[in-house]
């Protein structure tokens, strides 16, 4: 007998932010999965915006913006709109880092160049960024970011600026409401290392062993190396891109054993 060939009966949990999350659940909810919803960060302006707006202002003549997230997108988009700045005047030449970021882009208008591969370390493999000697660059990125484009850009001999367009915060859940979120849960999508660090602090320590059994979907090899770090033993899916398409794509390879 073959086994499903859709999501049905999947408990899958989302812990996107609250307002980016809906579309990924509905998919998942129309190939058959259990959805719930557990939101672990919120996005927030800047800690300084007026720093971020004073960083777009002095770079919209630049040779190349280069945004690390959607969330990025977006951000750059709401403080340049405070000065008159709007997508149309920015620099002609766009890097993106993934398909959602460049989704993000287009949505503005704009079209931007992005690798398959939806980390940092694939986007500074592309051959039009190892000779940037002199080229003046803006990484657009969040607060508490890795800064590895930035600073691999700055070696390479380009004049980085690096414009902080938002910030994220960990939601507080109490442990009653996140034990119920997870309660018969087979599945939990995770956006990034960060989510994934603020999960296992909202779960009291005793009740741990259950949550590092569980299927994770992650968006990068580096957070699977983090999970394994903090424990985690259960089947660990990266997609091949960070988007919601891929995310489902993903799990229905998995549920139907083609790993």
């Amino acid at each position: 007998m073959s086994g499903p060939t859709g999501l049905d009966g999947l408990r899958v949990l989302v812990t996107r932010p609250a307002a980016q999350s809906a579309p990924l659940r509905e998919r998942l909810a129309s190939a058959g999965a259990q959805v719930h919803s557990l939101p672990l960060l919120q996005i927030l302006p800047p800690g300084d915006p007026l720093a971020a707006r004073e960083r777009l202002l002095q770079a919209r003549g630049a040779d190349f913006w280069l945004f690390t997230s959607a969330n990025a997108v977006r951000g750059a988009a709401r403080l340049g709109a405070m000065d008159g700045l709007v997508p149309a005047d920015w620099p002609e030449a766009l890097f993106a880092i993934g398909r959602g970021t460049a989704s993000a882009l287009a949505a503005l208008g704009r079209i931007a160049l992005a690798p398959e591969g939806a980390t940092s370390e694939a986007l500074l493999l592309w051959p039009e960024l190892q000779q940037v000697g002199g080229l003046e660059v803006l990484v657009l990125t969040g607060e508490g970011g890795r800064g590895l484009i930035a600073d691999t850009l700055a070696e390479r001999g380009a004049l980085v600026r690096v414009a902080r367009c938002y910030r994220r915060e960990r939601v507080a859940h109490a442990p009653d409401e996140v034990l119920a979120a997870l309660a018969g849960v087979h599945v939990i999508v995770l956006t990034g290392g960060e989510s994934l660090e603020a999960l296992v602090a909202l779960v009291p320590e005793s009740q741990r062993a259950a949550l590092y059994r569980l299927t994770l979907v992650v968006p990068s090899s580096r957070v699977v190396e983090l999970a394994r770090h903090l424990g985690f033993t259960g089947a660990l899916l990266v997609p091949e891109a960070v988007s919601d398409a891929a995310y489902l794509a993903r799990l229905l390879r998995w549920r139907q054993g083609l790993d």
